[in-house]
């Protein structure tokens, strides 16, 4: 039998993100994309639940018509923390999308 030490980060911390009408935007938390004592967050992902939304990941603030359109179902996928800490989420009818998050300190083997 072999003992594996494996770090929360790298089984991946989940968010589970409700994007409204936030003026700026809604973004990840700092505990998801900085966790003390874990590396940084350099890829997170998620799919796209209830409503659609708009979403920047340059650091600007999306709006119900300025950012990429994502529809309920779409995935998104987020490389390197830069864009992780600058993506910002806004909702575009009256109700609120949800994306459940999973974020890693290092890339997945799947990824790569």
């Amino acid at each position: 039998m072999c003992a594996v030490n494996v770090s929360a980060q790298e089984l991946g911390v989940d968010e589970a993100l409700t994007i409204d009408a936030t003026a700026g935007g809604v973004a990840l938390a700092s505990a998801t994309i900085d966790p003390v004592g874990f590396r940084q967050a350099v890829y997170c992902a998620g799919e796209l639940e209830t409503a659609a939304i708009r979403m920047l990941d340059n650091g600007d603030a999306p709006t119900a018509a300025i950012g990429t359109p994502v529809t309920v179902g779409g995935r998104i996928e987020l490389f390197g923390h830069q864009f992780i800490q600058a993506a910002r989420f806004f909702r575009t009818t009256g109700v609120s999308g949800v994306i459940h998050f999973t974020c890693y300190g290092r890339y997945p083997a799947w990824v790569q």
